[in-house]
């Protein structure tokens, strides 16, 4: 597995050091950091494949960062609503019974001290999803006709060293 992250290492020139590496029967999850230490990219290497970019998405326990797909390391913890938001999703996908939330139950949740008409409701919980997406969360919150949800086919890891 070591000759397989060196090569991948040397094809790909990758600016930076290995910060992470879990070797996990014939995959290697790893994780990159840039030389200027702004970014981190995950990557999973399998003996079957040189090179496949890792489509999981890497969550600090605590819920107050992420690293998206695209490497971007995304820090909510000054950012409440999206950090409530955030959370209200990832703790509904992480629940026994995996569901999409319905826009009155995530306004409820995120807004659960102010009273606010629907209207208004809808509009704020629009605005906060359309951040996240740009943020990193882009076809990872997916829109359904019974509310929101992340994409159950991304991975999702959540772990006290994943973003760096």
């Amino acid at each position: 597995m070591r000759a397989v992250l060196a090569d991948y290492l040397r094809a790909t020139e990758a600016p930076g050091r290995v910060v992470r590496a879990v070797e996990s029967g014939h995959e290697l999850d790893l994780a990159v950091r840039t030389r200027s230490g702004d970014a981190a990219v995950g990557f999973r290497l399998g003996s079957h494949s040189h090179c496949h970019s890792s489509r999981t998405l890497l969550i600090d326990a605590s819920g107050e960062s992420f690293l998206a797909l695209d490497g971007t390391r995304v820090r909510l913890h000054e950012r409440p609503v999206l950090q409530r938001l955030f959370t209200l999703l990832l703790n509904c996908r992480c629940s026994e019974e995996p569901r999409s939330m319905s826009a009155s139950e995530l306004i409820a949740g995120v807004w659960q001290d102010e009273r606010i008409d629907r209207r208004t409701g809808k509009n704020r919980l629009h605005v906060a999803v359309a951040i996240l997406r740009k943020l990193g969360l882009h076809g990872i919150i997916v829109r359904r006709h019974d509310g929101y949800r992340l994409d159950p086919n991304v991975p999702i890891r959540v772990d006290a060293c994943a973003v760096p």
